[in-house]
């Protein structure tokens, strides 16, 4: 899918302006800027991640300590995502799993070594998502977003409008 990139510099309510863009309405937990996935539709069962090749390889037997901040996307002037939903979490992989225009989209994996089996529901602060895990591969990317299938995830209607149902969250301070 196509990931959003928010921004403070740029004028107040921009498409990806923070704190108020054309999704949500948040302030960074850190710094200026944050990310931002959906991480559940209903039809068609759609997922979007963002991904970083790592600098080096995980070494096989390490344990990695992960975490970031989420918060559930909601309150910009276009309610297009009213939903909060739980699977939001880190994906270690060996290959670029990245989603070129046209192409079908990935199924989930239904596997995330750090994430967050509740569903994440503050839409004023930051949940922290934290974990540690022994890598089994030299994994070489990182993934964040909603690795879970649609029933393998709980979700919480924020509200009910006449379109789809659709999850996002807002991700800031990776690590």
């Amino acid at each position: 899918g196509t990931p959003d990139h928010f921004l403070s510099c740029l004028p107040y309510g921009s498409f990806n302006g923070v704190p108020l863009s054309y999704w949500v309405f948040q302030y960074p937990q850190d710094g200026d800027c944050y990310a931002g996935v959906i991480t559940y539709r209903e039809f068609p069962e759609v997922r979007e991640y963002f991904m970083v090749e790592l600098l080096e390889p995980l070494v096989v037997g390490v344990r990695y300590y992960a975490s970031f901040y989420a918060s559930p996307g909601f309150g910009g002037p276009q309610p297009q995502f009213w939903l909060a939903s739980s699977g939001i979490g880190m994906i270690f992989t060996m290959q670029s799993r990245q989603w070129e225009l046209n192409d079908p989209y990935p199924p989930p994996l239904n596997f995330a070594q750090v994430y967050s089996p509740a569903i994440i529901t503050d839409t004023v602060g930051w949940t922290l998502v934290s974990g540690s895990f022994v890598a089994d591969s030299a994994y070489r990317y990182v993934m964040l977003g909603n690795a879970f299938d649609n029933a393998s995830t709980d979700t919480l209607h924020f509200a009910n409008f006449n379109w789809l149902p659709q999850g996002y969250m807002v991700i800031d301070d990776v690590c």
